[in-house]
């Protein structure tokens, strides 16, 4: 990257990776669907998720965005088949040809990006202790610098997978009907149980806003803790159903790569 930005602007770049500063990573993932129609479906769902980590702050045509001016963690998913589309109808666009069969398939691609901000890397890569013996009764340690370079591939995909998974629940949770069972059996008690299917009901009736306002903070999360435990997302949260399409793209597959699209289609 730092060779190819050194050649396209003229300018002699240092080329060692530790003397560079990282302010944002985006981590991207491809949901391959069965066509545009379910793309389409599914961000219509995804744009009335709100709740938790999640604002949905500004939409645009087939894209949807959350916090898109948050510093630590910001999301994005929006149809990719179109987005290829506009790119190659604008003048002077001097990027990748898509042959026709490449722009059908992308039309079957949900793309959902998270974005890691400053403040994600401040919090993630701030000073913690090493212990310098490799024996914890010395408690011999040091603090350190981490780096942007500490951070794997792994470490990212955690990330993506966490923040999305969320929004999205569980695939065990196929319908509304399966609610009640699963509430009560992931709640500590048998009570804990019935208060959380109780602001579940409310929040079908009276909506997620209406329903938060209903209860104290701490009563809330413990609701919505055991909620989520029970598979739904926040999705479902928000609309106060369990949204139709969220089982295919629970169970769509990843595509990183032109070659595992054409591959999985």
């Amino acid at each position: 990257m730092i060779r190819f930005v050194g050649t396209q602007t003229g300018v002699l770049l240092a080329p060692d990776c530790r003397q560079w500063i990282i302010s944002r990573i985006d981590v991207t993932g491809n949901l391959l669907l069965g066509d545009l129609s379910e793309v389409r479906d599914a961000l219509r769902i995804l744009r009335g998720c709100e709740g938790g980590r999640y604002r949905v702050s500004q939409q645009a045509g087939d894209t949807v965005y959350w916090s898109h001016r948050s510093r630590l963690r910001s999301g994005k998913a929006y149809a990719k088949g179109p987005h290829i589309t506009y790119m190659l109808r604008q003048r002077g666009y001097s990027g990748i040809e898509y042959a026709g069969s490449d722009q059908v398939l992308a039309d079957r691609l949900l793309r959902l990006e998270l974005r890691l901000g400053s403040q994600w890397l401040r919090e993630r890569l701030g000073k913690t202790s090493v212990d310098l013996n490799g024996d914890e009764s010395q408690w011999d340690q040091k603090i350190v610098d981490k780096s942007w370079l500490d951070l794997t591939a792994d470490d990212l995909r955690k990330e993506w997978k966490e923040y999305f998974e969320r929004m999205i629940g569980s695939g065990e949770m196929k319908q509304d009907s399966d609610v009640k069972e699963r509430v009560m059996a992931a709640a500590e008690t048998e009570n804990r149980g019935k208060a959380a299917f109780g602001c579940w009901l409310m929040i079908q009736a009276e909506g997620w806003e209406r329903a938060r306002e209903a209860f104290t903070r701490p009563t809330w999360y413990r609701h919505l803790k055991v909620l989520r435990a029970a598979g739904l997302g926040d999705a479902d949260i928000s609309a106060g159903v369990v949204v139709p399409i969220r089982r295919r793209i629970i169970e769509c597959q990843v595509v990183d790569t032109w070659e595992e699209l054409r591959r999985a289609a």
